[in-house]
Protein backbone atom coordinates (compact mmCIF):
# COMPACT_ATOMS: atom_id res chain seq x y z
CA UNK A 1 0.00 0.00 0.00
CA UNK A 2 3.17 2.37 0.80
CA UNK A 3 4.06 1.96 -2.89
CA UNK A 4 0.83 2.77 -4.40
CA UNK A 5 0.13 5.87 -2.23
CA UNK A 6 3.15 7.05 -3.19
CA UNK A 7 2.86 6.41 -6.80
CA UNK A 8 -0.57 7.43 -6.84
CA UNK A 9 -0.18 11.02 -5.54
CA UNK A 10 3.93 11.72 -5.64
CA UNK A 11 3.43 13.04 -9.65
CA UNK A 12 1.92 16.06 -7.93
CA UNK A 13 4.91 16.98 -5.95
CA UNK A 14 7.56 17.62 -8.50
CA UNK A 15 7.83 19.31 -12.14
CA UNK A 16 8.02 16.50 -14.44
CA UNK A 17 10.86 18.28 -16.10
CA UNK A 18 13.28 18.10 -13.43
CA UNK A 19 13.62 14.22 -14.03
CA UNK A 20 14.29 14.85 -17.90
CA UNK A 21 17.97 14.00 -18.91
CA UNK A 22 18.71 12.12 -15.75
CA UNK A 23 20.91 9.10 -16.09
CA UNK A 24 20.86 7.72 -12.42
CA UNK A 25 17.68 7.48 -10.95
CA UNK A 26 17.21 8.33 -7.01
CA UNK A 27 17.88 4.92 -4.83
CA UNK A 28 16.30 5.87 -1.47
CA UNK A 29 15.18 3.94 1.75
CA UNK A 30 12.63 4.68 3.53
CA UNK A 31 11.30 3.93 6.89
CA UNK A 32 8.45 3.64 8.45
CA UNK A 33 7.32 2.88 12.03
CA UNK A 34 4.79 0.13 13.02
CA UNK A 35 1.73 3.07 13.74
CA UNK A 36 2.38 4.26 9.90
CA UNK A 37 4.49 6.89 10.67
CA UNK A 38 7.51 8.26 8.74
CA UNK A 39 10.66 6.95 10.33
CA UNK A 40 13.09 8.13 7.64
CA UNK A 41 14.48 9.19 4.27
CA UNK A 42 17.47 8.36 3.31
CA UNK A 43 19.01 8.68 -0.18
CA UNK A 44 21.73 6.08 -1.17
CA UNK A 45 22.14 7.39 -4.99
CA UNK A 46 21.38 11.23 -5.44
CA UNK A 47 19.50 12.42 -8.55
CA UNK A 48 20.88 15.59 -7.95
CA UNK A 49 19.49 18.76 -5.47
CA UNK A 50 16.11 19.13 -7.18
CA UNK A 51 14.77 15.69 -7.43
CA UNK A 52 16.57 14.63 -3.59
CA UNK A 53 14.28 17.62 -2.14
CA UNK A 54 11.07 15.75 -3.83
CA UNK A 55 11.77 12.36 -2.91
CA UNK A 56 12.13 13.63 0.86
CA UNK A 57 8.88 15.92 0.45
CA UNK A 58 6.85 12.99 -1.41
CA UNK A 59 7.76 10.70 1.58
CA UNK A 60 6.92 13.44 4.10
CA UNK A 61 3.36 14.90 2.90
CA UNK A 62 1.90 11.85 2.16
CA UNK A 63 3.00 10.20 6.17
CA UNK A 64 1.23 8.59 7.83
CA UNK A 65 1.01 5.69 6.15
CA UNK A 66 -1.23 2.42 7.07
CA UNK A 67 -0.17 1.33 10.41
CA UNK A 68 1.32 -2.74 10.39
CA UNK A 69 -1.09 -5.65 10.12
CA UNK A 70 -0.82 -6.99 13.94
CA UNK A 71 1.47 -9.88 13.32
CA UNK A 72 3.90 -7.83 11.40
CA UNK A 73 3.60 -5.14 13.75
CA UNK A 74 3.73 -7.86 16.73
CA UNK A 75 7.87 -8.55 14.57
CA UNK A 76 8.89 -5.16 13.79
CA UNK A 77 8.98 -1.36 15.06
CA UNK A 78 10.26 -0.41 11.66
CA UNK A 79 10.36 -1.52 7.98
CA UNK A 80 12.98 -0.32 5.71
CA UNK A 81 11.82 0.08 1.88
CA UNK A 82 14.42 0.77 -0.23
CA UNK A 83 13.47 1.29 -3.99
CA UNK A 84 14.90 3.26 -7.15
CA UNK A 85 12.54 6.55 -7.53
CA UNK A 86 11.66 6.30 -11.52
CA UNK A 87 11.30 11.01 -12.43
CA UNK A 88 9.51 10.12 -15.35
CA UNK A 89 5.85 11.63 -16.62
CA UNK A 90 4.25 9.39 -14.21
CA UNK A 91 6.35 8.83 -10.57
CA UNK A 92 7.53 4.93 -10.68
CA UNK A 93 8.89 3.28 -7.54
CA UNK A 94 10.62 -0.51 -8.49
CA UNK A 95 13.25 -2.72 -6.73
CA UNK A 96 16.73 -2.02 -7.06
CA UNK A 97 17.99 -4.67 -9.85
CA UNK A 98 21.87 -5.38 -9.50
Amino acid sequence: SWRAKIERNGTLNYRSSAGAGKVEHPLVTVGIRSDGSLEDVHIHRSSGRELDGAVRRIAMLHAPYSAFPPELARQFDVIEIRRVWLFEDTLRLREEMN
